[in-house]
């Protein structure tokens, strides 16, 4: 049997309390939840959320999003992290998702996370490793893996106020994020 922490066989992972609290309270409330579970469901609380055996990646996407994307890899062999991430990106640029906030693995070195890192208004690189619930509701083992949360939306003040404390904020300048094309740390190359 493999080690759970450097694999994703198991999806149904419950997102620390205090990480979904403090993404509601720099949102508002969460209107969607695509990427979801029952255990996922009851702690988010989000108006509307798309769980297996439906295909959230396929569904539309509207108003303030929490998303946390299932890890591993997609059925096309491509990152699962990285095709939720992008389908985030599109949705918001296209003025569907008005806000939102992204939790990932902070893979520093794949082009997904550049392209995350140019794309966010702001972006919170978790301090702790985070760790995740069970649906019994017991903590999981330590992750490999240190986390970021990702924010788009026009309020970046309120992710840093409720981010602040469990991490480095970056891309957020002057109270109100900019949009931009380039990556705020230049130019390098990434995999994904």
């Amino acid at each position: 049997m493999s080690d759970i922490r450097l694999s994703s066989e198991a999806q149904d992972w419950a997102t620390p309390s205090d990480v979904i609290e403090a993404a509601r309270s720099a949102l508002g409330a969460f209107d969607l939840d695509p990427a979801s579970s029952p255990l996922a469901a009851a702690r988010v609380r989000s108006s509307l959320y798309y769980c297996p055996p439906m295909d959230g990646l396929a569904l539309p996407w509207f108003g303030r999003v929490w998303l946390n994307p299932p890890y591993g890899r997609h059925s096309s062999g491509r990152s699962s992290q990285a095709l939720w991430s992008e389908r985030l990106v599109g949705d918001y640029r296209a003025g569907f998702v008005e806000a939102a906030c992204l939790l990932v693995n902070a893979h520093v070195g794949t082009s997904w996370f550049a392209a995350l890192l140019r794309a966010a208004d702001a972006c919170c690189l978790v301090d702790k490793r985070l760790r995740f619930f069970r649906p019994c509701g017991t903590p999981g083992p330590s992750p490999t893996h240190g986390n970021a949360v990702f924010y788009f939306g026009a309020d970046s003040v309120s992710f840093r106020t409720m981010f602040d404390r469990m991490g480095y904020i970056i891309g957020e300048q002057h109270g109100r994020a900019e949009r931009r094309d380039n990556a705020p740390c230049g130019h390098y190359a990434a995999r994904d």
